[in-house]
């Protein structure tokens, strides 16, 4: 099973390269923020924007890399101890009855919500710069889409795992 993680998907492995490019950015942006703020006395009114932003889209245009190279958190003290087609099967029954089900249900929601902030071209109305909200709802459902392929993917490799195709 572990063959079939190593082989990366190129949208997933993009989309993580880019979540990893975004957090530099946000700490410089974050750097330059306390510094205007504290000494020189002169907030921006856009940093905490932009960083909340940064923040979000790099969590879920990396969530699907994560999810596929199987560096999300599980409790690995009994799991590690079991053959690849137990594992299989411990992953197929979390994907399918958990995880499968809430992320279709998540991902139809936010594709909702960022329909209608795209429809009346929201704006955040966080500060005075207050920019347009539907580019950074739409990252978010860009990412999260990009999750639930993903883990469905990982649910068809236990599924080949368990019927001994790889």
């Amino acid at each position: 099973m572990s063959r079939l993680a190593d082989q990366p998907n190129t949208v997933c492995k993009i989309s993580g390269i880019v979540a990893g490019c975004i957090i530099p950015v946000l700490a410089i942006l974050i750097v330059y923020e306390v510094i205007m703020r504290y000494a020189f006395r002169a907030p921006t009114s856009w940093a905490f924007e932009i960083s909340y932003m940064l923040m979000g889209t790099s969590l879920m245009l990396g969530i699907a890399y994560c999810t596929q190279l199987r560096r999300h958190i599980r409790v690995d003290f009994f799991y590690d101890n079991v053959s690849d087609k137990k594992k299989a099967a411990i992953d197929l029954t979390g994907f399918v009855i958990f995880l499968l089900p809430v992320i279709t249900w998540i991902a139809w929601g936010l594709f909702v919500y960022f329909l209608e902030a795209y429809k009346v071209n929201e704006q955040s109305g966080e500060s005075a710069w207050n920019p347009l909200i539907w580019p950074f709802k739409f990252t978010f459902t860009f990412g999260f889409y990009l999750f639930t392929l993903q883990t469905l993917c990982e649910a068809i490799k236990c599924v080949l795992v368990l019927t001994d195709r790889e």
